[in-house]
Parts: C-alpha cells; structure tokens; sequence
C-alpha cells in the first residue's frame, strides 16, 4: 500500500482515541495512563506554543495538523492558521474544535497529501509535531517545509534506544503501521543535508523537540 494511504487509512481509525490524549474529558483511569506515558507530547505542545505565541507570528502552517489542538491553540493567541492533514475524520474534529473555541475565521483546515499541494503563500512558521516519523523518508517533506515557510520550522522527533520507544515501535508494527525513531545525529545529518544549519534541539522525554531557524540559513548553531 501507498505510504501516504497507509498513514490516512490508520488516523481515519485512530482519530477520536487519538484526540483524548489532549482532551479533559475522559476517564480517571485514562488520565493516570496519559499523564504516565504522554507526558512529552504535553511538554512539546507547552514549548510550541511558547515558540509560536509571538505578535510578530501572523500565518501558521501545521502539517499534520490531526485534530487540530495546536491549530486551534495558536489561534486563540492571534494566528492565522492553516492546517492540511490527510485524515478527513481528524479534520472533522479539528473543525468542530475551532468553532467551539469561536476561531474558525482563524484557521482554515485542507484534506490533502502536503507534499503535492501547491500553496500560493509562504507562511512565517510550519509545525510538524508527530509527523514526520511515520515517513521512511522524511527529507522531501522538511525540504517542501524550507521552500514555503519565512521565519522557522517547529517540528519533532522521537528518540531512539529508549525502552518506551521499543515498546511504541512493536505496539504499532502489530498495527502494520510503521514509525521510525532517531539519533540525535541522524537529525543533524538530516537537516545539514537539507541545508537547514541552524537549529536547536532539545529532549523532551522520549521525543526531540526541534526548532530551526531559517532566518540565518548557511549559520551552523545547535
């Protein structure tokens, strides 16, 4: 099966579970198990907002933008956000979230493959958080990010050689659902190889948090 229909058919059956993880409607028992083993997809969405929440930040683009937590948080704060997702059931959400946060007229949501949708504008920031590791090869993507987006790419990674990542990795191979975990090397080589020299990256738990600055491109600083 197409990579790209693989990762749409398996959020398309996740979506609603998947949308819980941040949501504080939802069991006690639930809410011991994600405060335990999610706790740093709380922590990078805490830093993407802190990256993100600027006056001088007017467009956002969230690729993978699922359904659209951190769409619609960037929005309360006074971003224009557009969100492009292959899931139509995750962008149903993201939908009924913005209008009832009263920011749809902020955020503007796109069912479409991102790599071969042709955006008119460039954007002053693109996320992409729990993306790109569901891609064997994520580097086209970066590289389309690069091309489109003005001030910095928000984006991140999960860590290799971790006991929980192992435990993620068999838990969706079940699934026949790929994920694929990184060295901090293997990121710096990534990006070199896309020429994006400027970056900083920062563990967060079990994943990368990973911020690039293409502002100063051509200035190596990690």
């Amino acid at each position: 099966m197409d990579e790209s229909k693989a990762i749409e058919q398996y959020f398309e059956k996740t979506a609603a579970d998947f949308d819980i993880i941040y949501s504080k409607k939802k069991s006690l028992l639930r809410k011991l198990i994600d405060s335990l083993f999610r706790k740093s997809m709380y922590k990078r969405f805490e830093l993407t907002l802190k990256e993100c929440s600027s006056p001088k930040v007017k467009t956002i683009l969230d690729v993978g933008c699922g359904s659209g937590r951190y769409s619609v948080a960037l929005a309360k704060v006074g971003a224009d956000v557009t969100g492009i997702d292959f899931s139509e059931n995750m962008l149903a959400i993201a939908r009924e979230l913005a209008r009832i946060n009263d920011v749809s007229q902020m955020c503007k949501f796109i069912k479409a493959d991102f790599l071969a949708y042709g955006f008119k504008d460039k954007f002053d920031i693109c996320l992409a958080i729990g993306v790109l590791e569901y891609f064997k090869d994520p580097q086209p993507l970066l590289q389309k990010m690069a091309s489109i987006t003005k001030d910095k790419i928000v984006l991140s990674l999960p860590v290799k050689w971790m006991l929980r990542s192992g435990i993620r990795k068999i838990r969706l191979a079940l699934k026949n659902y790929p994920v694929y975990f990184y060295t901090r090397g293997q990121i710096e080589n990534m990006l070199q190889k896309c020429g994006l020299n400027d970056y900083r990256i920062k563990q967060v738990d079990r994943d990368y948090f990973i911020v690039i600055d293409l502002g100063k491109r051509g200035i190596n600083a990690s």
